[in-house]
């Protein structure tokens, strides 16, 4: 709507940017945590990784008549001035002049926004509380004015954003001239909720046990999308402790006093931050919920990375059907599940294929025991038998096995219906097996 109406260019299909334009930018793509996550971990894989984004948005240049370009992502104001050189050098060469739309928001809640997104990315309370994430603005927000000058650049305090009717998306399409109609009518989807005390204390309670990132890589018993497991926990708002707070006022105030000199900004309001009490759970208990809630959403992504694994199988790709499986006993080491399916795969997996992929001989590649020829040929030649008995099987199952994998990036609690929903992967499982495995 807003490019053919309108002739406003959003690239990409995601709501937010950071994650592209940070690691296309950044000094270090490989300790970003988005290319953590994506399984990033060589400098060729980075390089390859940001050369499709470029190519991706070159192509989307091209491809627009759009005469407007609208980046957003708050990973931005992290990049040092290098980064920000690079960036203006890209945009320059796209762009004849450019606009920059900041908002700063009052420390203390800013703080405690900060924390909580770096909970999320792996980090503890603990290590939070002895160091507080306090919002630098003014080591933030000096690369931007040196290489885009003070004249481009605009900056707002956040709660200003509440008193237009639709929020902060209304308030930014005002600033820039998008007409009211554009935003009016939209209905915004929150990417990015907070979560609740409660859920933040269990989140970083798991952080604690079971870390999401070892070795510059996802930690075994965790996978990227396990956080909504906690996000959707009620309780209180979150909030920092006293003492937490005095420290970051008094952190930040340099940086304040910098914001009311350079921009004559003043924040007006201070939105609730502070904690009214102790929380109540004790270490052991948070523990042990936070692992019970992990080995929940661990089991749940368990079954669909292997019923993913059996249709890919089903369908002849060998090598997917591995990948997926073994994946699976990255979160669940212990899977004899995971272990059979994986070697069923191996069996299936034509003569031909195996050759190329070992060393020429007759052992079945991952195979714990040597395979005589003819019974290699025996077992591809069953394979194939049925693989070819599936395939209206596996149309008629495909929409299903989609529909209840979704809940790979959903992940809805136990009394939203997951119940129902691992039933029928489970007897999709079966039915899966009985056609193509013969179990």
């Amino acid at each position: 709507m807003l490019e053919e109406e309108y002739g406003i260019l959003y690239p990409g299909q995601k709501p937010n940017h950071s994650e592209q334009f940070f690691s296309l930018f950044c000094e270090d793509p490989l300790g970003y945590h988005a290319n953590i996550v994506r399984g990033i971990g060589t400098e060729q894989e980075a390089d390859e990784h940001n050369a499709r984004s470029r190519r991706a948005l070159d192509e989307e240049f091209e491809a627009t008549k759009a005469q407007e370009l609208i980046i957003s992502g708050e990973d931005l104001s992290r990049l040092n001035a290098n980064g920000v050189g690079g960036f203006y050098e890209w945009i320059s060469d796209r762009s004849d002049a450019v606009e920059i739309v900041a908002f700063v928001r009052h420390p203390l809640p800013a703080t405690a926004s900060l924390v909580q997104e770096a909970v999320k990315h792996g980090s503890t309370l603990d290590v939070l509380r002895s160091d507080p994430n306090y919002p630098m603005f003014r080591d933030r927000l000096e690369p931007w004015l040196e290489v885009f000058g003070f004249q481009n650049i605009s900056l707002f305090d956040y709660s200003e954003t509440r008193d237009h009717p639709n929020g902060i998306l209304g308030f930014f399409c005002k600033q820039i001239g998008i007409p009211g109609e554009v935003y009016e009518n939209a209905v915004l989807e929150r990417h990015n909720a907070s979560m609740s005390q409660e859920a933040t204390e269990l989140l970083s309670a798991l952080n604690a046990v079971r870390p999401l990132f070892t070795d510059g890589k996802l930690g075994p018993r965790r996978f990227a999308n396990d956080l909504w497991g906690f996000t959707e926990i009620p309780g209180s708002p979150f909030a920092l402790s006293a003492e937490v707070c005095e420290r970051v006022e008094a952190l930040a105030e340099p940086h304040v006093l910098w914001l009311a000199r350079e921009f004559n900004l003043h924040f007006r309001t201070v939105e609730e931050a502070r904690t009214q009490g102790n929380f109540g759970f004790s270490e052991p208990a948070l523990q042990y919920l936070a692992i019970l809630i992990s080995d929940r959403e661990n089991g749940t992504q368990h079954d669909t990375l292997l019923d993913r694994a059996r249709l890919n199988a089903a369908k002849g790709n060998h090598l997917d059907g591995q990948r997926l499986t073994r994946e699976a006993l990255r979160i669940l080491p212990d899977s004899q599940v995971a272990e059979e399916v994986l070697k069923t795969i191996h069996a299936q997996e034509p003569a031909a294929s195996l050759q190329t992929r070992g060393s020429g001989d007759e052992v079945a590649a991952g195979s714990d025991s040597p395979t005589r020829q003819g019974e290699s040929k025996a077992d591809s030649h069953s394979g194939r038998n049925a693989k070819s008995a599936a395939n209206s099987e596996i149309s008629e199952l495909e929409p299903a096995i989609s529909q209840a994998t979704r809940r790979e990036s959903r992940h809805a609690p136990e009394e939203s219906g997951a119940p129902h929903s691992r039933r029928t992967a489970r007897s999709l499982t079966r039915r899966i097996q009985r056609w193509v495995y013969g179990r």
